[in-house]
């Protein structure tokens, strides 16, 4: 019977060629990042880490000038710790072909110590102002901005925890189909793109938008 079955199957070979669909049979096409690129961000990651550090150490030498003591050290170590895990992120994304777990809090929370203190402060600045037109006196605490700093870093992490838990993003497969023909077999190519991804995408379109609102108030 088996016999049979092959030699058919030989003798109307173009004949069931004709139910294979055209894009059959299909090649896998996987995208990996250029070595040069990857090089590219690894330099430029680690020289602006180091510019970074001897930031830190000038500020730090520095940190009794009237300069410093105006910019007020607190806050500006807020920022650079934001700027540390965000620069620390752009080298481990390209280097380990990244976490998503590790990007939602390193971008997150770098985002959020950066440009939540700088908000505090320019509203608080702005609200000194305001007052001033009004020849009015104002009343600015430092321990009431730390504590709404405080407050926004707090439901940060109470997100990203949640997040982290109950629907943590993985690097999941994405198949398109290119108009691009493999002439060995005669078939499609298909682009394998990965992307960091949550069962339910409220999860990551908070994390955009949480951003976006950051860099639209900051800017």
């Amino acid at each position: 019977a088996r016999k049979a079955v092959c030699s058919w199957m030989t003798e109307n070979i173009e004949e069931l060629k004709r139910f294979v669909p055209r894009t059959f049979p299909r090649t896998i096409k996987q995208t990996r990042k250029k070595s040069s690129l990857i090089t590219f961000a690894l330099v430029f990651g680690s020289i602006d880490i180091l510019c970074l550090l001897v930031t830190i150490f000038l500020i730090f030498v520095s940190r009794n000038t009237e300069v410093i003591k105006s910019a007020q050290i607190n806050f500006l170590s807020f920022i650079l710790s934001g700027l540390c895990l965000d620069l620390i992120w752009s080298v481990l994304n390209v280097s380990l072909d990244g976490s998503c777990v590790l990007k939602q809090w390193f971008v997150t929370m770098g985002y959020t110590l950066v440009l939540v203190p700088l908000l505090v402060k320019v509203g608080a600045i702005n609200k000194v102002f305001q007052q001033s037109e009004k020849h009015q006196r104002t009343n600015l605490r430092l321990n009431d901005l730390y504590k709404i700093m405080g407050i926004v870093f707090t439901i940060i992490v109470i997100f990203l925890t949640v997040w982290t838990v109950v629907d943590a993003p993985k690097n999941m497969e994405h198949a398109k189909l290119l108009q691009e023909v493999n002439f060995e077999t005669g078939g499609l190519y298909v682009e394998k793109t990965y992307a960091c991804l949550s069962e339910y995408k409220i999860w990551i379109l908070l994390f955009y938008a949480y951003q976006v609102i950051l860099l639209l108030i900051a800017s």
